[in-house]
Parts: C-alpha cells; structure tokens; sequence
C-alpha cells in the first residue's frame, strides 16, 4: 500500500469515529430526556413543571365481580337498620354492594351473603357511598371488612376460589316457585312452569313444552307476600338426549330489562329465606 493510500484510509478512519461519537452523543441527550420527563420535579422558585400528584394507595386484596344476595344490618344515630341488597364484587378486604337506602361513611354494618358455598357472615364499615341516579334505582357502598371470626374468613376465601375465576360471577341457587310465561311476540298464550334455579342474571325454568332460543318472555314467579316480573329471552334449551320422557324441559332464562324494585326484591327471597 502507498502513501497515498495510507492517507486516505487513516482519514477516512478519523470521519467514522467522528459520526460514531456524533451520534453517541445524539442517544445521551435523548436519554436524558426521557430521564426527565419520567422524573418531574418542580424547580425552585416555583416555575416551570408541577410535581406529579401521589397516586392513589392500591387495594391490599383484589376485588371478583362476585353478585350474591346479602342482609345488612346497619347501626346508625338513629336505630338499626336491615336492608337487604345485591354484591358487585368481592375481596378478602371488603365489597362492593347495591342496596335501596344510602348509608353514611363509617356507618359500622353486620353482612350476611348467600352464595352457593354457603352463607358468609362479615363486620365491617362503609367506606364510601353514592345515591341512586334517580327514584327507584339502587344506591352503591363500597365496605370494608373489619372484624369476622375464623371460620368465617375461611368461608369467604373458599367462596372466592371457588367463584373469583368467574367474570362475571352470578351465582345461581336453589329456588323452586310456579312461574307463568307469556311472549312478548305472538299470541300471548300462558305457559305455566317451574323455576329451579336463579342468579341475579336470570333463571332455570322447567316448562311444559320446548321453546326456542330467542323467544321472548315476560316472566311471572308466583312469590309471597307479591309476585316479581321479568322480562328477558330463552338463552338455551336443554339436548332432546339429555331430557326424560315426559318431563319438563330445561330452559336457561336470560334477563334483558330489569328494574331495581324486581332485583331488590328477588334478593330479598334469596337472602333472607324463610
């Protein structure tokens, strides 16, 4: 190789460092940047960029949209108070429920759900509450769950095993009442039955005769002291192999419009039998 050569190779060396130490110091200034942006801080004097607010504290416990009927006993100023409602969820820590009278913050409360699993029975506090949009609709609280003996824990860790997994999770339970079906489309022929089953989002109904999938129904369980109305839509019907000559047919019942006093009013049956 040449002089001439060796020259031009030693400068075209010298220009790659140069663009590499160019662009080494293009990536720190974009490095502290971000740097900056993810550390705001305000400067002294006042001016320039405001301090992040402090995120809200994370639950200790998660939250399951579990929905099961409850009693609560609440104890006011006033006197004691038993109302009766529906959870939107539930963590070891407390719940989320629906109830027709709003209560107070820090009004101490005794919970009694029903599940499947059993019954639950809690102490605990109401750390937040909102009214009902309007007349009629539920009121939410959120509660915390402050004292409960052993085997209730357990009972309420065993319920959320065995239902968290489910989103949502409408547990069904037992209830056996005569029911009346009349189509909203269509003749409105009766069609007596039975339920056998009910979760906040619907029904099993044991009918006569088979009725397809998408049939819609106003629904009449014949319940003491008032009958309860539903309307909602037939979601599935059970397999001809899987029926016994002569028996009822197995419906699962979907409710589509429902109104609080109904819901309140099935959670009452449900919670609080007698």
């Amino acid at each position: 190789m040449g002089p001439d050569a060796i020259m031009q190779a030693a400068e075209h060396s010298k220009a790659r460092g140069t663009a590499v130490r160019e662009n080494l110091a293009r990536a720190r200034d974009v490095l502290s940047g971000i740097r900056q942006s993810l550390d705001v801080h305000e400067p002294p004097g006042g001016g320039g960029l405001q301090a992040l607010p402090p995120l809200p504290p994370r639950r200790q416990h998660p939250r399951y949209p579990i929905q099961i009927p409850f009693v609560c006993t609440a104890k006011t100023p006033q006197r004691t108070r038993t109302t009766i409602g529906w959870t939107r969820n539930i963590g070891e820590g407390g719940a989320c429920i629906e109830m027709s009278e709003p209560l107070a913050p820090d009004t101490p409360v005794w919970i009694r759900m029903r599940s499947d699993q059993g019954t639950v029975e809690m102490g605990g506090k109401v750390v937040w509450s909102e009214n009902g949009k309007s007349q009629g609709e539920s009121s939410a609280h959120g509660l915390s769950f402050t004292e409960g003996s052993p085997a209730q824990r357990q009972a309420l860790e065993d319920l959320i095993n065995a239902r968290g997994v489910i989103r949502p999770s409408r547990v069904r339970l037992p209830f056996e009442v005569p029911v009346t079906c009349r189509p909203v489309n269509g003749p409105a022929v009766p069609l007596p039955g039975w339920t056998r089953d009910v979760s906040r989002g619907g029904l099993m109904l044991r009918l006569p005769r088979e009725l397809s999938p998408g049939t819609e129904l106003r629904v009449t369980l014949h319940t003491e002291p008032h009958p309860i109305i539903f309307d909602g839509a037939i979601a599935w019907v059970a397999p001809p192999e899987g029926r016994t000559p002569g028996s009822p047919v197995r419906h699962g019942f979907r409710f589509t419009r429902t109104n609080w006093s109904a819901s309140a009013a099935l959670g009452r049956l449900l919670a609080d039998p007698r």
